[in-house]
């Protein structure tokens, strides 16, 4: 059944103040001929959605920032607590509908204090809980985990130990995706970007939002890469 002319128009509107640049897109458009609208505005969208969680990092950064993280941190930090909205555990990942997703960090890094600084808000009904890793046995009781950089050499092994679990791994060593982690941040220009591996979140039967996939920088584990 067809849309009226006045709920077309309403609906432009709604659209308009959702999205504020649509007009400036659509003159673009009309004048350049290059791009077609839906490249634009999901070129802007992405650009809007890192923006935003850069901001958000900053906002919450403590007042007293003494004895805070750099922040570096804050906003790795942030984009953690921001990828649990996009990441599915399978059912058998938790005890119950209200088990309590847990944070790990292994290894001494400064993310550990960046995490305790934020106002961790229930996230998909769950409480979520920080803690810091001591052993390969604590990892299995945990729902995300930060590896260190100084964990690099021991590297294969704890994420051989973490097969068969549904641990999403994460970190800022360098080759980390490459060697079977999940994300992986690294710097470029100065600011934080991410890579993901698709294929290591799905032996771990993890579901990542393609919201989030269009965001990062996509990286096969190098047996794959040099299979291929």
């Amino acid at each position: 059944m067809g849309k009226s002319p006045g709920n077309l128009a309403r609906n432009e509107s709604n659209d308009n103040q959702a999205f504020p640049y649509n007009e400036e897109i659509r003159h673009k458009v009309k004048n350049r001929g290059t791009y077609t609208e839906p490249v634009l505005i999901k070129k802007l969208n992405k650009i809007l959605i890192v923006a935003f969680v850069s901001l958000w990092a900053h906002l919450m950064t403590p007042s007293d920032s003494s004895g805070a993280a750099p922040m570096e941190y804050q906003v790795k930090a942030a984009f953690i607590y921001k990828f649990i909205n996009f990441i599915e555990w399978p059912a058998k990942a938790w005890k119950n509908a209200e088990d309590t997703l847990v944070i790990g960090v292994l290894g001494e890094n400064p993310i550990l204090e960046a995490l305790h600084s934020l106002p961790l808000n229930k996230v998909q009904n769950r409480q979520i809980k920080i803690k810091r890793i001591k052993n390969l046995q604590d990892l299995k009781s945990t729902h995300i985990v930060f590896i260190d950089e100084s964990e690099k050499p021991d590297l294969k092994n704890i994420l051989d130990h973490l097969k068969e679990t549904w641990v999403l791994t994460i970190s800022d060593t360098k080759e980390f995706a490459k060697m079977g982690g999940m994300i992986n941040f690294f710097l470029d220009n100065e600011k934080i970007r991410f890579e993901m591996n698709p294929e290591a979140a799905e032996e771990a039967e993890l579901k990542i939002s393609s919201k989030i996939l269009r965001l990062a920088t996509i990286v096969k584990t190098q047996r794959s890469s040099e299979a291929n």
